[in-house]
């Protein structure tokens, strides 16, 4: 300052109360009268400090907001064309910091050509409404790959009227832009597969709304998502087992369990035909319940095959009790299966204490065993000829001569599963001839 020169110095002041503030202090000479003198400015800038510390706060944080956001504001001033952007949202560009050319033109050859002309047009309905909103997508140079950014601005206008200047943020929304995609083709590939199967496919919310269909639901039924939303899909079930269907449905929405029953459905053509249903749900991380994926199976034939399998077997079963001779069931373990009234009345045991029990510990004498040894292993090979005449042991313990024949009961393949025997008490019949050699001697 002695030196002619002006100069500038920041101190800390502590007050008799003891608060410290800051103070800048400006000096320099000052002439006067023929003198030199020293002039001192001092000035408090405490709250000055402050508010800059608190903006720059802030400015940092919102640069990081900004970064932990991917996004980046701007500024166009309207009337001369220059458009400023932020450090943040050059670099979601792929753009150096300060490499932005300033002006719309700039901002245009960065936009996908195909997308330009709906982002151009969002501009224009700025300057009509105040507020502006697009999404368009931009080839990143760093990278190579193609972003998409999503912004929103708001436009302000002068005191006629017109758009002066157009303030706004953008995002790249990228990330989510390919989530939405993948979900999309998730869905389109669902619902392809879900179309290709022969099955009727379902989807409800966990109440039992219905909020998808496939084509062969609709093809079946006649009616589509719209005709089947809500609870209108209950209206195909048959009237006689929609109260059963829903019993079983408000136990496995109660318990979030999946779900098996089974049902006649109202074709479009006016027929009914029975459907095996299974459901499982889709739960969130607490186990409740959010959805239903179903599907229906046909299966009216089995049905029906099924009746004529019943009556053929009450058919057989009928044959079986009504023949005169004693038939005997039995699983490759000559464990006995079913009995029937004439092998009740040669041997003395009732069905209900015959069947489960090993036919050996039953009726065949003990002394007999070993002599069967090589029928059985015949039996179980297949041999339908494997027939003989034993001995065996009624229930009041008195014995009796059976003729037995066997037929070993196999599969298309050949396999053995079990042995129908049939037995017919001989032992009079023998008695009679050995009376007659007798006699003849």
């Amino acid at each position: 300052a002695l030196n002619g020169e002006q100069d500038q110095v920041l101190l800390q002041h502590r007050r008799a109360s003891g608060e410290v503030r800051q103070v800048e202090v400006r000096y320099g000479p000052f002439p006067s009268r023929g003198r030199t003198l020293l002039y001192l400015v001092i000035q408090d800038i405490t709250d000055k400090v402050r508010a800059e510390d608190e903006l720059r706060r802030s400015q940092e944080q919102l640069r990081g907001a900004m970064a932990a956001s991917r996004s980046g504001w701007f500024e166009w001033d309207i009337v001369h064309d220059k458009l400023t952007f932020s450090p943040e949202l050059e670099a979601l560009y792929g753009l150096e910091a300060g490499t932005f050319g300033g002006t719309l033109k700039d901002w245009e050859v960065l936009i996908i050509p195909e997308d330009l002309p709906a982002a151009k047009a969002t501009i224009e309905e700025g300057f009509h409404i105040g507020v502006a909103e697009a999404e368009w997508r931009f080839l990143n140079p760093k990278d190579g790959q193609v972003h998409w950014m999503w912004g929103q601005s708001r436009v302000e206008f002068d005191s006629e009227g017109r758009p002066s200047r157009m303030i706004g943020v953008e995002f790249d929304v990228t990330s989510r832009k390919k989530a939405a995609l993948a979900l999309e083709e998730s869905k389109t590939d669902f619902t392809t597969l879900a179309n290709f199967v022969p099955q009727l496919i379902w989807m409800s919310d966990q109440p039992g709304k219905a909020m998808f269909v496939n084509r062969r639901w609709t093809e079946y039924t006649g009616m589509t998502l719209e005709q089947s939303s809500g609870y209108a899909w209950v209206n195909s079930i048959h009237p006689e087992e929609r109260d059963a269907a829903w019993k079983v449905w408000n136990e496995a929405s109660r318990t979030g369990a999946p779900l098996q029953t089974e049902y006649r459905l109202l074709g479009a053509n006016g027929n009914y035909r029975s459907f095996l249903v299974r459901a499982v749900p889709m739960l969130d991380d607490a186990g409740n319940v959010l959805k239903w994926f179903g599907t229906c199976t046909d299966i009216e034939e089995l049905r029906r095959a099924d009746q004529k399998l019943r009556a053929s077997e009450a058919q057989l079963q009928l044959q079986f009790n009504k023949m005169p001779i004693a038939c005997v069931l039995m699983n490759r373990g000559f464990q006995i299966l079913s009995w029937n009234p004439a092998a009740e009345r040669i041997f003395g045991f009732t069905a209900e204490e015959a069947v489960g029990r090993y036919i050996y510990d039953c009726i065949v004498a003990p002394e007999v065993w070993a002599s069967l040894d090589p029928l059985i292993v015949r039996l179980l090979k297949g041999d339908e000829t494997a027939h003989g005449s034993n001995e065996n042991i009624r229930k009041d313990g008195r014995r009796i001569t059976c003729e037995w024949t066997n037929t070993p009961l196999k599969t298309p393949a050949g396999e053995v599963l079990g042995i129908l025997a049939m037995a017919q008490d001989v032992t009079d019949r023998i008695r009679a001839e050995q009376l007659v050699h007798e006699s003849e001697e």
